[in-house]
C-alpha cells in the first residue's frame, strides 16, 4: 500500500479531531461555493449574527424575501422599458434611479455621483441601435444590481463574478465596448464607495 495512503488512513481512523478538521474544510469550501452561487442569483450571502445579536427567525424565506424581490421585479421592469434606438426620457432614468436606491438596504446606501452614472450609462446601452436584451435579461440585470448596492458586507470574490456576470449579459445582448465598459466602471464604483464609506468598528 502506498505509504501517503496508510498513514492518512491510520491518523484519519486513529484521530477523530483529524477527520473532524478535514470536515471543517470540506464544509467552509462548500459554503463558499454557495454564496458565489447565491450572489450570482442576485441573493445578498446571509452575514454572520453578531454576539447578543437575536437569530432570524427559521420560518423566514431563504434567498431574497418577498418584499426585496418585490423590489427587484419594479427595477427589471422599468429597465425592460428601455427600448433600442429609442432616446431615454429623464423621467424614466428617474425612476430607475429610485428603484436601485430601494433596493440599497445597508447602513450604507449609494448616494453618491456613481449611482446617477450607473443609471444614465446604463440607459445609454440598453438604447443602442444594436441592443437586444431579451427576455429574462432584465431580470438578470436587476438582480445583478442588487447585490452590487447590498455589496457592503460582501468580498471581492462575492461581487466581481456578479459584476462579470453583468458586463458579460451586456456583450451578448449586442451593447458595443465602448458602450458596456462604462456601465462596468459605474458598478465598481459604487462597491468602491459603500467600502469607502463603511462604518469603522468601535473600539
Amino acid at each position: 500500500m502506498n505509504r501517503f495512503v496508510f498513514l492518512f488512513l491510520f491518523f484519519a481512523s486513529a484521530s477523530p479531531a483529524f477527520t473532524q478538521g478535514v470536515d471543517a474544510l470540506a464544509i467552509k469550501k462548500a459554503k463558499g461555493i454557495r454564496d458565489a452561487n447565491n450572489a450570482q442569483q442576485g441573493a445578498v450571502p446571509a452575514q454572520p449574527v453578531a454576539p447578543g445579536t437575536a437569530a432570524p427567525s427559521t420560518n423566514a424565506p431563504r434567498g431574497i424575501d418577498p418584499g426585496q424581490q418585490a423590489n427587484i421585479d419594479k427595477l427589471a421592469s422599468d429597465i425592460s422599458d428601455i427600448k433600442a434606438g429609442v432616446r431615454v426620457s429623464l423621467d424614466q432614468r428617474k425612476q430607475i434611479h429610485a428603484d436601485a436606491l430601494v433596493l440599497a438596504k445597508g447602513a450604507v446606501k449609494p448616494f453618491g455621483q456613481s449611482l446617477t452614472n450607473l443609471v444614465k450609462d446604463l440607459s445609454l446601452a440598453l438604447a443602442g441601435q444594436s441592443v437586444n436584451l431579451k427576455d429574462p435579461g432584465s431580470a438578470q440585470l436587476a438582480r445583478h444590481i442588487n447585490v452590487v448596492v447590498n455589496s457592503l458586507n460582501l468580498t471581492p470574490g462575492q461581487v466581481q463574478p456578479v459584476i462579470i456576470a453583468a458586463r458579460n449579459l451586456l456583450l451578448t445582448s449586442g451593447v458595443p465596448e465602448d458602450d458596456y465598459k462604462p456601465v462596468v466602471a459605474d458598478l465598481n464604483a459604487i462597491v468602491a464607495e459603500l467600502q469607502k464609506n463603511k462604518p469603522k468598528p468601535s473600539l
